[in-house]
Parts: C-alpha cells; structure tokens; sequence
C-alpha cells in the first residue's frame, strides 16, 4: 500500500479552495491546513501490516486536536494518553475506554484513582513497581509494565529513553524483582516498552522486543509455579518509527515489520498486539501557510530576510532544538499560485522576539514581497501540541479538508485576544 503525503501543486488549489467558502478572513495571517486524507492513508496502512486485532492507539502528544481524535474515534483505533489530561481528552472525544492507554512517569494516586472509577477497562502502563500498591486490587484496568530493555535504538540523545539514566521504565535488569512482582500483583496482564523516537536502528527495537517476550514467557511460568492462572495478555511495542521529511517517498514499516517477525515471532500469535505510533501517522497530515509581512532586503553579500506569523511559537523543536527535521518550503503569491521569481540565499524569520526565531538560514527561496505565503510541509507532528506562549501570540486557525470526500470545513477557530488574557489569569469582562 502506498503511503502518500500531500502533493506540492495543491497548496494553493486547497488556499483558493478554502477563500472560495469564505473560510479564511482578512485577520488570518497564518493559517494550518489538516489533511484528512493523509491520515486515513496511514491507519489503512497500520491495519492492513498488522493483525486485525492489534490495537493502534495513535499518540495524543503528536497531535491532539480534538476533532482529529474523534476522526480517529470513529475509525476504530485508539489513542495513547501521556497525562490525565490527554485521557480526559480522548474520553471527551468519545473514544471507549478499551481502545485508551494511559503512559505517563508521574501518575498520582488520584489520577489512578479517576481511571480506575471513569475508564475501567483502559490499558494503564505503569512506570515503576513503586506504582504497583497504588492499584486497587480488584481493578478492572488492563495494567502493563513498562520495561526498559537497556538497548540503543539509534535515536538522537534526546528521544532516546532507553539508557541506564531514563526515567522511563523499570529496567529489565531487574529481572527477578519484575518477575516476583507480576506473580503478587495478578492484575498485571501485559509489558510495554517504548525505547526511543527517530529510530534508526529497527533491527535492535526488534530484539528488544524478543527480550520482553522472554520475561513474559518467565512471567507466565513463574506464575503457574505459583498457582496463580492470571495470563498476560498484551505487549505494548510503542512507537518511535521515524518520518521523512524531505523529498520522495515515505518509508514504510516492511523492513521493521521483517526484523519483528525475524527476532519476536509469537509476538503475532500468542499476545494482542498495542503500538503507539504518533509521528509516523501524523507528520504528514497537516501544512502550514503564512503570510509574509516584512521582507529585509538583503544584497550580493547578505540574504533577503522575510518575516512571517509563526515560528518557534508552532515549530518549537525545529528552531530550538539542534538536528531537528527540516521541512520542505514553498512560497504562494497573494493569489495562492506558485511564486516564480528566481531563486536567493533567504533567511527565513518567524516573529518572536529573540534572536534565534528563524525557520531556516541560507536557503534557496524565490525573492519574497509583502503578501506572499510561505507554505511549511509536514508539521502533522509535535508542533500544535508543542505551541509556545513566548510572547503571546494566539494560536492560527486550523483548516480540515478531504480532497476524495470534498469536504473542507474549520476544525479549530483561531484563538482570540480573551482566550490569551484568560491563560495568563486575566480578566476578560
């Protein structure tokens, strides 16, 4: 099945689309623009690679609009939650508790507590055996561990959670210890694991998988040992699976789903399977467009600098955040047709005020004048659900659109001055 992403040419079909319903007023100097089409193009995907009853419960962090996760909702896939907020979020959003599953290192005794009354039956990963006594004995919830199987999986330092000092996971060279605990606590029914984002290494996420079968085979026979007929149910592979964001095509999960089969095969017979895909499934839904205000010409000797209405506010780990993706630009002019001007060294400036707000440095963009658009591929992922309050700026309009259905609607308004004062604790009346 082929993964598609939204093509260069209809930015400006779907701008002019969205000016002819009168959906984008004169005040909207930046506008998102959600592909629906994209995102079921991804959960197609994920259903057809892996067994029919898996559970793909899509993370909330990497994208947390609310009607995109009733999208999901209503395609029956799940959700994965990293705070109480996000399951309240979902649960607003109409998802069944059974299709939700809660991660997070700082649960509290009353965020256990509201699951375990509101949302019985959702998978609950714990972070730590210090959790385990904070659940109620007779709970109903579908309890996993997460383990931390100590390998490198090829991420960059920062997403990599699966070394020695990670807070994320008890490490499975605590082997004994998890073992002894599974068989006293029988509500445990599953393990998690979640090692790193940006995965370069597949092949080692596989074994790591493999290791967490083996202490779930140990698990199983400890417990039979000890009389206890409580099964494991689910592994929770988690996600990580990277995204391109250059040019051609996306990867696919063939050569991932390979070394799965290679290395952990009972994985597909003996367990329901749970992953946790949020970049992979969301990084190319959705693109920006802005308008340019100010254009500091530039000369043979310096870069023409043009100003535009978001950036480190929405894409706070692309300016922040060294080696971070790079996203493909496109400029629009005021009528939304691909700008034809030759080609100049740019530096492209968002309007925060520090001096690092700049979305990309000496590159090649056509020559820019007051009105055009700058358009941003691929900001599906950790950009809405990462958005910034330096200097309080609101947050743009979100546009939805299906091109196969033809439907084009707005899926979150933009934020007015009222809501900005309220978050800082003011007075509106």
């Amino acid at each position: 099945m082929e993964l598609i992403r939204t093509a260069t040419d209809d930015y400006g079909h779907i701008y002019r689309w969205a000016q002819h319903e009168q959906l984008i007023r004169e005040d909207d100097h930046a506008v998102i623009f959600y592909d629906f089409d994209v995102l079921d193009n991804r959960l197609d995907y994920l259903r057809q690679a892996f067994p029919e009853n898996t559970l793909h419960a899509v993370a909330m962090k990497s994208n947390p609009l609310f009607q995109v996760l009733q999208h999901i909702h209503r395609r029956g896939f799940g959700l994965e939650a990293a705070s109480l907020e996000e399951v309240i979020l979902a649960h607003r959003a109409g998802l069944p508790a059974d299709r939700l599953v809660f991660d997070s290192p700082v649960k509290t005794r009353q965020e256990i507590a509201w699951c375990d009354a509101h949302t019985p039956s959702l998978h609950l990963n714990l972070n730590t055996l210090q959790e385990l006594p904070r659940i109620p004995s007779d709970t109903q919830m579908q309890v996993g561990l997460r383990i931390n199987p100590l390998v490198d999986p090829g991420s960059p330092d920062v997403y990599n959670v699966s070394t020695a000092a990670s807070k994320f996971g008890i490490p499975i060279s605590e082997w004994d210890a998890i073992i002894q605990a599974a068989v006293a606590h029988p509500f445990v029914r599953g393990l998690h694991l979640h090692i790193g984002s940006e995965m370069s290494r597949l092949d080692v996420h596989a074994q790591a998988v493999a290791k967490i079968l083996e202490l779930a085979e140990a698990i199983q026979q400890a417990r039979a040992k000890a009389g206890s007929e409580a099964p494991l149910s689910f592994i929770d592979i988690g996600g990580g699976f990277p995204a391109h964001y250059g040019q051609g095509a996306q990867p696919d999960l063939s050569e991932y789903l390979h070394f799965l089969r290679k290395h952990a095969p009972t994985l597909f017979t003996r367990y329901r399977i749970i992953t946790e895909f949020g970049r992979f499934v969301q990084a190319h839904t959705a693109w920006l467009l802005s308008d340019v205000e100010y254009v500091l010409q530039g000369n043979d000797a310096q870069p023409d600098v043009p100003i535009m209405h978001c950036g480190a506010d929405l894409l706070l780990r692309e300016i922040y955040q060294p080696g971070a993706p790079e996203h493909q630009l496109s400029v629009l002019d005021r009528q939304g047709h691909p700008k034809a001007h030759a080609a100049r060294s740019t530096h492209l400036a968002g309007p925060l005020c520090f001096a690092g707000d700049y979305l990309a440095r000496d590159t090649e963009l056509p020559r820019m004048q007051e009105g055009d658009k700058v358009v941003v591929a691929d900001i599906g992922a950790n950009s809405f659900s990462m958005w910034s309050r330096h200097c309080s700026r609101v947050f743009p309009k979100v546009i939805g659109y299906s091109q196969k259905a033809g439907t084009i609607r707005v899926i979150k308004d933009r934020e007015g001055i009222d809501d900005v004062v309220r978050f800082w604790g003011g007075d509106t009346a």
